[in-house]
């Protein structure tokens, strides 16, 4: 039988204790925390590639959402993908490198395109 999880208190002192630990931690993530796709680490044979990628998504998506007309292009310097995905300098480096050489992202200048099975979804990367 699977296991069930959840984040609860029970009455107890340790469990309040516990939960009010568990609230203290989600107060300082806020709405900043990132998701981690076991899939996306499969496909890239990377979990730091993952985890920009599945960033990368997320960000074509809002922006395809809230400003259809820049065709899901955005913007990210070395410091914001930091901040986002908790990667050193190096570790985004290395991991832009793979998602470049298995060809899920084409670069420019200054961008790059995150390629689907159908038609390619834009991103820009700084």
């Amino acid at each position: 039988m699977p296991h069930a999880y959840a984040i609860a208190a029970e009455s107890s002192r340790v469990n309040e204790n516990l939960a009010q630990g568990v609230k203290d931690i989600l107060s300082a993530l806020g709405n900043r925390y990132v998701a981690y796709y076991p899939s996306l680490a499969e496909l890239t044979g990377s979990p730091k590639a993952a985890l920009m990628l599945g960033h990368a998504m997320f960000m074509t998506r809002v922006v395809l959402d809230k400003q259809p007309n820049r065709g899901g292009w955005f913007w990210k310097t070395s410091k914001e993908w930091k901040q986002v995905a908790g990667l050193s300098v190096r570790e985004i480096e290395t991991s832009r490198k793979v998602l470049l050489k298995d060809g899920i992202l084409q670069e420019s200048r200054r961008a790059c395109r995150l390629n689907s099975g159908s038609g390619s979804i834009l991103t820009v990367w700084l």
